[in-house]
């Protein structure tokens, strides 16, 4: 009985679980830091440079150039414009967004005499990657229809055995019809799919990538930086 129990139990959290694909892998591996104000404004070549908030995420021996501590907090502007080609068309929408790359703060204390000229700890937040951005798809197609893939998933199935959320809802609104005078799961499409069709579809995307830092560095006469990135 007990074992009954965990199977069915174990079975019910994963009922309605989600998986990723390689689509939502290549996002993530990808990272577009926006950074502070002057990282950007130098292309990010700050990340050689150091003595920036933003270094902290992928060079943190930059933190060691800091001789002063230092308070950073960016909020940044942009605009999202994603082109897209379907049906011998081309369409262009854009997304604004407004929000914060980054927030931390920087203590720096000098070690006057010694060789090891300074510790500098650091502890804030990156972001890096944004996904705000809609795209707008519309073009016309003579070849395929969103009811042939209706029709493919109806095959087979009686009218009483149709998805109701999707092949049903299709079967109601009279775009497609049996094939036979007998319900025996065969169906046929009531559009021409050689017939031009205007389709369109509007992507919204929202969220961001973004990683918790904590970091130390130091510098050996000024000649050698040293540093160290914790990061969630």
């Amino acid at each position: 009985m007990q074992r009954l129990l965990f199977t069915l139990l174990s079975v019910s959290l994963f009922y309605n679980s989600n998986a990723q694909t390689e689509i939502d892998a290549l996002r993530y591996s990808q990272n577009n830091i926006v950074g502070t104000a002057r990282f950007s404004a130098m292309a990010g070549a700050y990340g050689a440079l150091g003595a920036d908030f933003t270094t902290l995420s992928y060079n943190p021996a930059g933190i060691g150039f800091y001789q002063f501590s230092e308070l950073t907090l960016t909020p940044s502007i942009g605009n999202a414009v994603a082109t897209t080609y379907f049906g011998g068309g081309k369409n262009e929408d854009e997304k604004f967004h407004s929000n914060f790359s980054n927030f931390g703060y920087v203590v720096s204390s000098s070690k006057s005499g010694n060789e090891w000229k300074r510790i500098n700890l650091a502890f804030g937040y990156n972001k890096t990657a944004n996904y705000q951005k809609r795209t707008y798809i519309s073009g016309e197609n003579n070849s395929t229809s969103m009811i042939d893939n209706f029709v493919s998933n109806a095959q087979g199935n009686t009218i009483d055995n149709l998805n109701s959320f999707t092949e049903l809802l299709a079967w109601n609104t009279y775009l497609f019809d049996p094939l036979d005078t007998i319900d025996n799961g065969n169906y046929i499409s009531n559009l021409n799919s050689s017939s031009r069709k205007k389709q369109e579809k509007v992507i919204n995307s929202n969220g961001s990538l973004g990683e918790y830092v904590f970091s130390v560095g130091t510098s050996y006469e000024d000649i050698i930086y040293l540093g160290a990135t914790i990061g969630m």
